[in-house]
C-alpha cells in the first residue's frame, strides 16, 4: 500500500486536532449522568379509574416505585370536557361558541380567556350554566371529506366536525390538580398551551411563570403541550431569556421513529437562543405500552418496555422518561404496583451498575461547539486521506497527486476562513470521512492479501488465523481514525441533542462497498499479467464484456440481496422487524454488556476478513476473493456507521466496536476451523476419487 509522506503528515496532524475535539465532547457527555421518570397527570386519571382507586393514592404509589415528578397540562375548553366536576359541552350558533356546564367551570373559562386573548371578545351568560363567547370566521377549524355518488364520481366536499380555536386556547392551570399532585410528594411540572392566532404571546408567558411562582413549584424543565411554543410568533426572545434566567430547560420529546423530535413550532429556534439548554425526553408511545409480554424468556411483565427506556437513556442521550402505564394483551392497564416497582428498580440498577447514570434532578448538557480552525485542520486531514486512497487506486504522478491535494487544501482553508456555509461543509467532510477511512482499511487488507499470495509461505492453521486477527485489528484501527475525524465535524450541541442529524448514513454504508470492489480491480485486475496496482480501463472493459456463468450471477444476486437487507435493516424507520430469537439475543447481550455489539460485525464482516487472510495463505478459493473484499468492507463501514449516530455517547460507540472485535476472535476461529475442515474433506474426496 502506497502512502505519500506529505499526505501522511497532514493526516497525522488532522488526527491530533480531531482527538482534542473528541476529548472535549467526552467531557460534555461525562457530566450528563442523571435521569428522571415523570408521569402525565391525565394518563394517571385514566389509570386510577381502571385501578378503581383514588388519584392521590395512585400518584403516591408511583412515587414509591421510583417516579420523580408529574406533568400537568394547561387546561383548555376541549380538555375540560373530560373534567367530571365541570361537565363542559360546546355547540355553535354561527361563529359564536356556546358553552354549557357547571358555573364554576364557566367562570374559570371566562377568566382564563380574558387573561390572554389577543382581541377582546364579548362574553355573555344566558344563565348560570351557559356562556356564549363571540366568535369570528378566523376562529373556525374543521376537517372535510370527499363526497361521491354510488358509482364513485366526486360530487363535492363535506365538513366533518367543527371546532373553534378558542376551544384549544390555554386557560391556565387547575389549582385543585396542582394541590393534589403536590400532596403526593412528586415534583409538579406545568405544560403550557399556546394558540398563536388567539393568544397574546407576552401575557401567555407571564401567566405561565406566575402559575409557577403562585404555586411555589420547582420547574426544572418545560415540555410544551400542543403544537406551538408559547410566544413562538412574537415573543420568542422574551421566552428564551425568561426560561434561561430562571434555569428552566426545554424538554424535547423524541419522535416515535426514535430520531429527532416531535415537530413543535418555535422549539428549535428557542433552544438555539437558550444556547442549547435543553433535555431530550422519551414518551411511552402506545405501541410501547403494549410490549408488556412478548411470550419469550426475559420479556414478561414489562421487561421489554424497560429495555426500551434503558436503550433510550444509554444510547440516545434521553434523560427524561415520560412514563405511561403498561397495557396488557387484553388492552387493560396493568395495576399491580409491584410490577412497576420491580421494573423501575431493574432500570435503576442496570443504569447505575454499567453506566453510572443515577435518578436525580436532570440538568442539560454543557454547550459544545468545536473551533472553526480545528475543524479546518480536520478537513484538510480528511482530504489527505482521500488522496491516499486515490493514490492506491489510480495511477497518478507524484506531482499531480500533490498538486491536487494542495489546491483542494487551499480551497478548503479559504472556505473555513471565510465561514462559507460551514454547516453544510462540515456535513460533507463528515460524509467523506465515513467513506474514505473504511475504504482505506480495505485497501490495506487487499495490499496484505496480495503480498501473502505473492509469497510461498506455509503456515499452520493457527498462525494463519493469528495473522488474520492482526490484519483485522489493523483495519479496525484505520476505520477508528476515520471515526475520530467524523466526531470532529459533528462536535456541536445541536447534533448531540439531535436538533440536526447526519443524513449520509445510507451512502456511507454503500460507497465503501463499491470502492472495495474498485480497489480489488486495482490490486488484482482482470486477467492481469503484471504486478502493478492501479485501475485500468481495458481490464474494466474486458470484465464488463466477459461471459458470466450462472453460478457467478447467483453469487452476485446473493451479495446484492445482502446489501439490500443491510440497508433495509439500518435505521429506526425500517419495516424489517427482528425475529423473537434475534430480539432475545440482542437483549441478552445488552443485559451482560454495557453496549450491544452489532451482529453484522461479529457474525459477518470481522470473521470474513480473518477467513479472507486464511484463504490467502492457503491459496484456495481465490475466485471468491472479490466477495470477501465486499463482506469485509461491510464490517469496516459498520464502524463509521456506529459513530454516525452522533447522539450516542462516544464511550458507548467505542465499547461496541471493542465487543465486536472480542466476539469476532471466537467467530473468526470458528470460520477458519470450518474452512480448514472443509478443505481437508475436499482433499480426502479428491484422493479417493
Amino acid at each position: 500500500m502506497r502512502v505519500e509522506r506529505i499526505l501522511a503528515i497532514f493526516l497525522a496532524l488532522g488526527l491530533i486536532v480531531s482527538s482534542f475535539i473528541l476529548f472535549d465532547r467526552m467531557k460534555v457527555e461525562n457530566g450528563y449522568k442523571t435521569y428522571e421518570i415523570t408521569l402525565d397527570y391525565n394518563e394517571m386519571l385514566r389509570y386510577s379509574s381502571e385501578a378503581e382507586q383514588d388519584m392521590g393514592k395512585s400518584l403516591k404509589d408511583f412515587k414509591e416505585a421510583g417516579v420523580a415528578s408529574v406533568n400537568i397540562g394547561e387546561a383548555t375548553i376541549n380538555s375540560l370536557k373530560m373534567n367530571e366536576d365541570f361537565k363542559i359541552r360546546t355547540s355553535f350558533e354561527g361563529y359564536d361558541l356556546v358553552i354549557a356546564g357547571e358555573n364554576e367551570g364557566l367562570k374559570f373559562i371566562e377568566a382564563g380567556l380574558k387573561q390572554v386573548l389577543k382581541e377582546s371578545r364579548k362574553m355573555t351568560y344566558r344563565d348560570d350554566n351557559t356562556l356564549v363567547i363571540e366568535g369570528k370566521p378566523k376562529d373556525m377549524a374543521f376537517d372535510s371529506t370527499v363526497v361521491r355518488d354510488f358509482v364513485g364520481n366526486k360530487i363535492g366536499a363535506s365538513t366533518i366536525g367543527q371546532a373553534s380555536k378558542l376551544e384549544y386556547t390555554g386557560l391556565g392551570f387547575l389549582e385543585d390538580e396542582i394541590k393534589l399532585a403536590k400532596a403526593s410528594g412528586l415534583n409538579v411540572l406545568l405544560r403550557p398551551v399556546y394558540i398563536a392566532d388567539t393568544q397574546d404571546a407576552k401575557k401567555s408567558i407571564d401567566r405561565f411563570i406566575d402559575s409557577i411562582d403562585k404555586n411555589n413549584l420547582k420547574q426544572t424543565y418545560v415540555i410544551f403541550a400542543g403544537e406551538q411554543v408559547i410566544g413562538s410568533d412574537e415573543e420568542l426572545d422574551y421566552l428564551a431569556k425568561t426560561l434561561y434566567d430562571r434555569n428552566i430547560s426545554v424538554g424535547m420529546i423524541e419522535a416515535s421513529v426514535q430520531r429527532e423530535h416531535l415537530e413543535t413550532i418555535g422549539l428549535e429556534p428557542l433552544v438555539e437562543k437558550m444556547d442549547y439548554k435543553a433535555i431530550r425526553a422519551f414518551t411511552t408511545w402506545q405501541f410501547i405500552q403494549k410490549r408488556f409480554d412478548y411470550g419469550i424468556p426475559m420479556h414478561h411483565n414489562g421487561e421489554e418496555i424497560v429495555n426500551t427506556f434503558y436503550r433510550a437513556i444509554t444510547e440516545r442521550n434521553i434523560r427524561i422518561i415520560y412514563f405511561k402505564p403498561f397495557i396488557m394483551p387484553n388492552s387493560k392497564a396493568v395495576t399491580d404496583m409491584k410490577i412497576y416497582k420491580d421494573r423501575l428498580d431493574d432500570l435503576q440498577e442496570r443504569l447505575l451498575k454499567t453506566h453510572d447514570i443515577k435518578p436525580g434532578e436532570v440538568q442539560p448538557m454543557q454547550p459544545l461547539r468545536a473551533r472553526r480552525s480545528m475543524q479546518m485542520i480536520a478537513a484538510i486531514g480528511t482530504l489527505a486521506a482521500a488522496f491516499i486512497m486515490l493514490e492506491n487506486i489510480i495511477k497518478l504522478k507524484r506531482k499531480h497527486l500533490l498538486l491536487g491535494f494542495m489546491v483542494s487544501a487551499i480551497l478548503t482553508g479559504g472556505i473555513y476562513a471565510a465561514n462559507i456555509k460551514l454547516d453544510l461543509v462540515n456535513k460533507l467532510f463528515g460524509l467523506l470521512a465515513t467513506i474514505v477511512f473504511p475504504s482505506l482499511a480495505i485497501i490495506c487488507v487487499l495490499a496484505i492479501i496480495k503480498d501473502i499470495l505473492a509469497k510461498d509461505q506455509k503456515v499452520k492453521t493457527f498462525q494463519a488465523y493469528a495473522r488474520g486477527l492482526i490484519v483485522l485489528v489493523l483495519a479496525i484501527a484505520i476505520s477508528l481514525i476515520g471515526a475520530i475525524y467524523e466526531v470532529a465535524f459533528f462536535a456541536q450541541s445541536k447534533y448531540l441533542l439531535e436538533l440536526d442529524i447526519f443524513k449520509g448514513v445510507k451512502l456511507s454504508q454503500v460507497a465503501p462497498l463499491a470502492i472495495a470492489l474498485v480497489a480489488y480491480m486495482a490490486y488484482f485486475g482482470y486477467s492481469r499479467k503484471d504486478k502493478d496496482n492501479y485501475l485500468r480501463v481495458n481490464e474494466i472493459k474486458e470484465f464488463l464484456l466477459g461471459n458470466i456463468k450462472i453460478w457467478q450471477a447467483l453469487i452476485v444476486g446473493v451479495l446484492l440481496g445482502a446489501v439490500a437487507l443491510l440497508l433495509l435493516r439500518s435505521g429506526h424507520e425500517s419495516n424489517v422487524e427482528p425475529s423473537s430469537i434475534e430480539l432475545l439475543v440482542r437483549n441478552m447481550l445488552e443485559l451482560f454488556l454495557p453496549a450491544r455489539p452489532r451482529n453484522k460485525a461479529f457474525l459477518l464482516g470481522y470473521p470474513a476478513l480473518i477467513l479472507f487472510v486464511f484463504l490467502a495463505f492457503r491459496k484456495r478459493f481465490i475466485w471468491s476473493f472479490p466477495a470477501f473484499a465486499l463482506v469485509a468492507a461491510i464490517g469496516q463501514s459498520n464502524i463509521l456507521n456506529t459513530f454516525s449516530h452522533i447522539r450516542t455517547p462516544i464511550y458507548i460507540s467505542y465499547l461496541r466496536v471493542s465487543y465486536e472485535l472480542a466476539i469476532a476472535v471466537i467467530t473468526g476461529a470458528i470460520f477458519v476451523l470450518c474452512a480448514d475442515l472443509f478443505m481437508k474433506f475436499l482433499e480426502k474426496v479428491k484422493k479417493n476419487a
